[in-house]
């Protein structure tokens, strides 16, 4: 059974991703796609009408978005924290090499 890309990179070690990258990734879009909505507006009816009800809401997902990110990094550093011992003995990564996500896939062991 091959072992999944986003799992590992090599057979010596495993890659458990970086906590956040997707949220964050997403709450960028999300802002792109607000500033490009926002510049097709007049600046004076932007001005005096204040954000379109569209933009709000992506204002609003934007925030939730970030502050997932910024949760999960925290949570990762956490678990990091309390679980050197058992991330080495469990994936038989060196705690020091080691990265944290909680939306990356479990690890999977390599079968021959």
């Amino acid at each position: 059974m091959p072992i999944h890309p986003a799992v590992a990179d090599s057979a010596d070690h495993i890659d458990l991703g970086i906590a956040g990258r997707s949220a964050s990734r997403q709450a960028a879009r999300i802002r792109e796609r607000r500033s490009e909505i926002a510049s097709q507006r007049s600046p004076v009816a932007a001005f005096l009408l204040g954000p379109s009800p569209q933009e709000k809401r992506l204002q609003a997902d934007e925030k939730h978005w970030a502050t997932g990110a910024g949760g999960e990094e925290i949570l990762a550093a956490t678990l990091a924290k309390r679980c050197r011992t058992s991330l080495s003995f469990t994936t038989g990564v060196s705690p020091a090499r080691a990265r944290t996500s909680t939306t990356s896939p479990s690890p999977r062991p390599a079968y021959a």
